[in-house]
């Protein structure tokens, strides 16, 4: 039977209803290989996260670039900070940016001239704040020293390598290197082919920066020293996990208090008519909300997600799966079930 199904032909006398606290898939502590178990020895011990309370405003900023920024890089990272309840996401350029719990980060690709850059935070009702940035870019102003990443951010850990791409007419004599942006260099060469590369296994915001000196080839002039960086962002797995979780219960908190159009937002917009006629097609919505079951595990990732939900019915217990994806909004939503 499909999750439709089930939630048609249950019996609710064999379903207990769900307090507050929902069960959200067996977590021991230790940062899972998939969100839920076994643990993995490599992994680093991650606290239990506490999401925003629904009530949270809506805010957001812009760290950089700033506004009339003129740059020489083809990408720019634009990436700040951001609030909002549970499953607010933020979206550069209608393309969903990578979040921590109060930051993101993304990238893009710039034409030559000016270009707007547009960043817009969305709950999951659907109320957004925006904010825009007029970037130029000039082909001509290529910078001394350029670092770029394979990776700007993923669940941990990750393993991105970096590279450094010197001006016209520059050669790299010295790297000196902090990759996890506690002050210490974690990289000190003077081998200009050495492969950068770094595994970083706790999660937070942070701005890998690197020391470059530069030589211009030619022997009376002193060398030159540079100092760029960038933002990585290493999500919280727990926090994903979580905001899934309180995606699909409100979803059935909505269902079982008979509001349909508030059930409906933790749908993806593609989804809603769908599932709204089947809504309004049972008797009993209430009874049929005590039936959506309980997340038992899944498997998750940046932007597309799966959570397995348990649901007793009369034949016993069912497993189903539910599909998640981070769209063009950024925000969390079920794409089927």
């Amino acid at each position: 039977m499909n999750y439709r199904q089930i939630l048609l032909c249950t019996s609710v006398a064999l379903f207990p209803l769900f307090a507050a606290a929902q069960q959200c898939g067996t977590y021991t502590g230790p940062m899972l290989v998939d969100g839920f178990g076994p643990p993995d020895k490599s992994f680093a011990q991650e606290p239990e996260p506490t999401l925003q309370a629904d009530s949270t405003a809506l805010a957001l900023t812009i760290t950089s670039p700033a506004n009339k920024a003129i740059v020489g890089t083809r990408t720019v990272q634009v990436y700040g900070t951001y609030a909002g309840p549970p499953a607010t996401g933020v979206a550069v350029n209608k393309a969903a940016a990578i979040q921590t719990a109060n930051d993101y980060v993304s990238s893009v690709v710039l034409k030559p001239g000016a270009n707007t850059i547009t960043v817009k935070v969305t709950q999951l009702t659907g109320e957004t704040q925006t904010l825009t940035r007029t970037v130029t870019y000039d082909p001509l102003q290529q910078p001394e020293i350029e670092l770029t990443a394979t990776l700007q951010g993923e669940h941990a850990p990750i393993k991105p390598s970096f590279t450094l791409t010197p001006g016209a007419g520059l050669s790299i004599t010295r790297i000196q290197l902090d990759y996890d942006s506690n002050g210490t260099f974690d990289l000190d060469t003077t081998n200009a082919n050495t492969l950068l590369k770094f595994e970083y296994k706790t999660p937070g915001f942070l701005s890998p920066s690197t020391t470059v000196t530069l030589d211009d080839g030619n022997p009376n002039t002193p060398l030159i020293v540079r100092t760029v960086s960038r933002k990585m962002a290493i999500v919280p797995l727990p926090l994903t996990r979580k905001t899934l979780c309180y995606v699909f219960y409100r979803m059935k908190d909505r269902t079982i208090a008979n509001d349909i159009p508030g059930a409906l937002k933790s749908l993806n917009s593609d989804y809603r008519a769908e599932w709204q006629n089947e809504f309004e097609l049972m008797d009993d919505l209430p009874t049929v909300g005590t039936r959506f079951g309980f997340v038992t595990d899944g498997m998750l990732g940046i932007r597309l997600a799966e959570l397995n939900v348990r649901q007793i019915t009369d034949d016993g217990p069912e497993d189903k799966s539910l599909t998640f994806e981070r769209a063009s909004d950024s925000v969390w939503r079920i794409t089927s079930m």
